[in-house]
């Protein structure tokens, strides 16, 4: 239907973002007739664009009431600044003050070692680091916990997890229907972890590992989603949830690469199985420590029943079998604690297990007034050690301050790229028909006498 002038004049004047087809027409023939270009077709959309970028447009301000109507829901900003305040307030005591707050157990200097990892280009931010350190003293109070530590990060397909460890004095009982599993605080399980997705989160304490979880997992390569009650479908089956994997790499992680400069550690003169600090140790030079001979492991290896020490096996009496121990010791000898680094099988493709790094100043300055127990030098150093072996863990050294963090997905290299899913479930068989018996001659003529009955009536 053909519109009048009135009609498509009013039509090109309907507003859209403060502005009219109208207008800009008009803007742009007035500027094509002042400037007059040699290709006015050609330059009739650049001049449009032109004309679009230099008009100025205004906005009618908005009224009192339609600014004091503004949806005042809280942000997720807002939300993060709540769960911040719970962090940065000052524990007081019963009298109101903070010098009433009884101690927290060890927490190690997270701004010092946050400084240290940054030569390893590791770790978290100055910001977020002083956050963590705020979130580990609170937690600290909440768990009694004698030591507690920034364990590192496992990242996940949605959201990663940010993991601390803890010591406590707390000491459980065997279990009776399971006696592989090591009680809590004994080897595998010696420390707890707590895991949560942000800094300013609650924690969440993972279970304790068994033998049977910790040889799955060295069997299978699952990435984490980030959702701690996820179905692990894996082949072999592993028998728990994402929770459980996490905590069961977290032990295998911890074995293999918490290490600590040779020297800072002794071992007790009393009980050869316990190794204590050596008061006499006063440091090394990061020059020295970047040799990986210059390190040694601090916790001890996973055996392949998935315990850190053989189980007792008893003889018919109720003793210790001492044979079947000693077999069993040379099938699956442990590896003695404060072992170097460099003894370390290699990877396949490469020479060591470890990558050793040295950054910083490398000169050595003289102490004006070096203490007692002080070298009489100093060297800045920064020494750093990555694992081939468990990509992501990291360790750190300058002078007698040393850390371990890790920051990875949680696989160990040099393990086949490939693992077979789980086939599916065997379907059930179908249900079996019912066989009748086989009629005998009387019931078969019997039979064909009614069935001739019928076929006579029929015809009738």
């Amino acid at each position: 239907m053909a519109l009048t002038v009135e009609e498509a004049k009013a039509f090109l004047m309907k507003e859209s973002k403060g502005d009219n087809v109208y207008d800009h027409l008009t803007q742009v023939l007035a500027k094509i007739l002042l400037e007059r270009p040699d290709n006015a077709v050609e330059s009739l959309e650049q001049i449009s664009r032109f004309v679009k970028q230099t008009t100025f447009k205004h906005s009618v301000p908005k009224e009192d009431e339609d600014v004091n109507s503004v949806n005042r829901t809280r942000s997720a900003q807002v939300a993060w600044i709540d769960k911040m305040k719970n962090l940065f307030s000052v524990p007081v005591g019963e009298d109101g003050s903070a010098e009433a707050v009884d101690p927290v157990g060890h927490l190690p200097d997270v701004m010092e070692e946050a400084r240290l990892f940054e030569w390893a280009g590791v770790g978290l931010s100055t910001e977020d680091a002083y956050r963590l350190l705020l979130s580990l003293r609170k937690l600290a109070g909440d768990t009694s916990a004698k030591s507690l530590r920034f364990w590192g990060k496992v990242t996940g397909l949605s959201r990663d997890y940010l993991v601390a460890e803890g010591l406590l004095d707390e000491v459980g009982e065997a279990d009776s229907e399971n006696p592989a599993v090591e009680p809590r605080g004994v080897g595998a399980n010696k420390y707890r972890y707590w895991v949560c997705h942000a800094v300013g989160e609650s924690w969440v304490e993972l279970p304790d590992t068994t033998p049977q979880q910790l040889n799955v997992a060295r069997k299978i390569r699952h990435l984490f989603t980030g959702d701690l009650e996820a179905e692990v479908v894996t082949h072999p089956f592993f028998a728990g949830r994402e929770k459980h994997l996490l905590r069961a790499q977290i032990a295998r992680i911890t074995a293999g690469t918490v290490i600590c400069p040779n020297g800072v550690y002794r071992f007790n003169e009393e009980d050869e199985s316990v190794i204590e600090e050596d008061p006499e140790y006063k440091g090394s030079s990061g020059v020295e420590l970047a040799d990986p001979s210059a390190w040694v492991h601090l916790q001890p290896h996973i055996l392949k029943s998935g315990r850190q020490s053989h189980l007792d096996i008893l003889n018919e009496e109720g003793e210790v079998d001492e044979a079947a121990m000693e077999e069993l010791n040379e099938s699956d000898p442990a590896v003695p604690l404060l072992k170097s680094v460099s003894e370390d099988e290699a990877l396949v493709g490469s020479e060591t297990a470890w990558v050793s790094r040295s950054y910083g100043d490398k000169g050595v300055y003289t102490v004006t007034s070096p203490a007692e127990d002080a070298p009489p030098t100093v060297n800045y150093t920064v020494a750093v050690l990555r694992s081939l072996r468990w990509p992501g863990a990291v360790a750190v050294s300058q002078g007698k301050r040393f850390a371990n963090i890790y920051f990875g997905n949680g696989l160990k290299a040099g393990t086949p790229s490939f693992f077979p899913t789980a086939p599916a479930d065997i379907q059930n068989d179908p249900e079996e028909p019912e066989v009748a018996s086989a009629p005998t001659p009387a019931e078969e003529a019997a039979g064909n006498e009614e069935h001739e009955e019928e076929e006579e009536e029929d015809d009738e």
